[in-house]
């Protein structure tokens, strides 16, 4: 019974306590010695040998970021299995700490992503069906479903509720993304609902910038890096999103719904001082413990920032994008494999940072 009850790891560590000292008292100071006890004292070390909460929160911890990574790299995460499930709803069950909640819930969210990867065609395989279906509709609905759950009992005025709510904004636009590179059927109804998830897509974009667009210098300084590997995703997508030629797909709707270049001119602002905040607090250090701080070669002051990169490469992306978007319109593309022409010469030295989107493989989204 013990070892199939819900407790809380206080209530465990007090029972654990006393079976310990009941197994002193009665197999070593009595020696008692009978079949019962035998078999309690084999269930006792198979539920003492589980893992703690600590080594669970390692486990997820390191499933959160290889799913991060796997996704940049279009892999296969390595650590996905049942385990994982278990090991939220153990914290979930256990309340010990009150961050279990962020953690717990980051990784239902790539698992969620870990779906869509399944889910999705991918596009450049040859052999795959890249037709946009009833059937396929209702999965996508089911997967969208699946992400709002994961937030129904995070109140509003919650700490972290921007932060998760950023996360299912980036998970709805990694959802809806491929449907750019699908083409409907001739079923009733269809091309409507292709349209729509489309629309979802640019939505989930365009919350996500208006959100991250809260976030001042200090802030995009200390944030971890599947922030910004997201940001990279976001602009990637969206870029698409205000670019490829579909039928029924108005862009100029979709670009007055998303001003794709103010939220880059702010993300250009917000990495520029971010990289001015960094160089002040490094010369305050340095000031302040000398001995700590080796002082910069030569080779080190010509090494751009890497803050100061990243704006320089968004700004070449919104002079592209920004070209794009005044070339005179071609001729759309098929909608099975609609996408954007070459980028400018200058970008090509930063393909590695720009992703797919322009030109280059259409599921390549790593950087």
């Amino acid at each position: 019974m013990l070892v199939a009850i819900r407790l809380t790891t206080a209530k465990q560590k007090e029972i654990r306590r006393s079976i310990n000292a009941w197994i002193g008292q009665h197999l070593l100071v009595k020696e008692e010695a009978d079949i019962g006890t035998l078999q309690g004292l084999l269930v006792f070390i198979a539920w003492e040998e589980s893992h703690s909460s600590e080594e669970k929160r390692a486990f997820l911890a390191c499933y959160y970021f290889l799913s991060v990574n796997s996704s940049q790299f279009s892999r296969c995460n390595t650590l996905k299995s049942d385990y994982v499930a278990t090991c939220v709803e153990s914290l979930e069950q256990s309340g010990e700490f009150a961050t279990d909640m962020l953690l717990t819930k980051q990784v239902k969210f790539r698992q969620v992503v870990d779906r869509i990867a399944e889910t999705m065609p991918v596009i450049h395989e040859s052999g795959r069906n890249n037709d946009f279906t009833s059937a396929l509709y209702d999965e996508l609905e089911s997967i969208r479903a699946q992400l709002e759950r994961i937030c129904d009992n995070v109140a509003y005025e919650h700490p972290k509720f921007v932060l998760l709510w950023t996360v299912q904004s980036i998970a709805l636009l990694r959802l809806y993304l491929p449907v750019t590179y699908l083409r409907p059927t001739a079923e009733e109804g269809v091309s409507q609902r292709h349209l729509q998830c489309m629309l979802y897509g640019l939505q989930a974009a365009r919350t996500f910038f208006t959100t991250v667009a809260s976030l001042g210098a200090i802030g995009l300084l200390y944030c971890p890096f599947p922030v910004l590997a997201d940001w990279t995703y976001a602009i990637g997508a969206s870029s698409r999103l205000l670019l490829v030629s579909t039928d029924g797909w108005d862009l100029d709707h979709a670009r007055r719904t998303l001003d794709l270049p103010f939220f880059l001119d702010d993300l250009i602002a917000k990495m520029t001082a971010a990289s001015q905040l960094r160089n002040e607090k490094v010369a305050e250090n340095t000031a302040l413990f000398p001995s700590s701080f080796a002082q910069d070669t030569p080779e080190d002051e010509e090494e751009e920032e890497s803050y100061k990169k990243y704006a320089n490469k968004i700004r070449v992306i919104k002079a592209w994008y920004e070209e794009r978007i005044s070339a005179p319109v071609e001729d759309p593309p098929q909608p099975h494999h609609a996408g954007v022409s070459e980028p400018l010469e200058q970008t090509r030295v930063l393909n590695q940072f720009f992703m797919g989107l322009l030109g280059y493989d259409s599921w390549n989204m790593e950087f």
